[in-house]
């Protein structure tokens, strides 16, 4: 695998091809809803992927983010097969699962506020939109087709408080 300028450089001088324009974002920090990106492509049991979160965290370095946070409620724990690795990841800082009964929902939107960072996630957050109207401008949708994770970023490079 090559460097993603080394890559851009063969496509574009040497095979003449010509590439999308490279996506920026406004913030070099960025929350992952884990549970989210867990569900988004299941396992042949139909239980949540805790490799779809580290591909999260991977695809997300790629594109520049340096403060990576990856929160998950408390029922991931008990959905997931890899509940060993899951727990290792916890300890390890990788990963905050939220204790029982915390809205992980309403925990990733206050982070957000407080630290200014966009949100990875599927989820449109409706029942928050009256108290955070800049969720749009902050959430970054996703795709996870052939195990690699695609980011499909609507909103302008600037951002409200």
């Amino acid at each position: 695998y090559f460097r993603k300028d080394l890559r851009k450089k063969i496509f574009t001088k040497y095979l003449g091809l010509k590439l999308l324009p490279d996506i920026e974002f406004a913030s070099k920090s960025v929350v992952i809803d884990g549970s989210n990106v867990a569900w988004e492509d299941t396992n042949a049991d139909n239980k949540p992927k805790l490799e779809n979160i580290f591909l999260a965290i991977d695809i997300l370095k790629e594109y520049g983010f340096e403060d990576i946070t990856v929160v998950a409620d408390a029922a991931l724990r008990y959905q997931i097969k890899e509940k060993t690795a899951l727990d290792s990841a916890s300890k390890e800082g990788k990963i905050k699962v939220l204790p029982a009964r915390v809205d992980a929902d309403g925990f990733i939107l206050r982070y957000s506020a407080k630290s200014g960072s966009l949100i990875l996630t599927n989820d449109l957050f409706k029942e928050y939109l009256e108290e955070y109207p800049w969720i749009e401008e902050r959430r970054i949708p996703y795709s996870i087709l052939d195990d690699e994770l695609y980011l499909h970023p609507t909103f302008s490079k600037t951002l409200s408080k």
